[in-house]
């Protein structure tokens, strides 16, 4: 389940960014270098991914993250 850490708050959007697409979990993993399962997990909130991961997710869809400290 998922808190208010910003890494809840990317995946929440990785979620919707795939559902505005709309393409279901086995569709976006056919194209990504992650499988449907660590996909499925990442946005149920049954693992805690990496940055890295996070970002590779975002690429699939044709985003990316900006970080900025303030």
């Amino acid at each position: 389940t998922y808190n208010d850490s910003a890494k809840d708050k990317l995946i929440k959007q990785i979620v919707r960014l795939r559902k505005n697409k709309n393409l279901s979990v086995y569709a976006v993993s056919q194209d990504a270098p992650i499988n449907q399962s660590t996909w499925h997990r990442v946005e149920v909130g049954d693992i805690n991914p990496t940055i890295d991961t996070l970002c590779l997710m975002l690429k699939t869809l044709g985003a990316r993250i900006q970080i900025e400290v303030h």
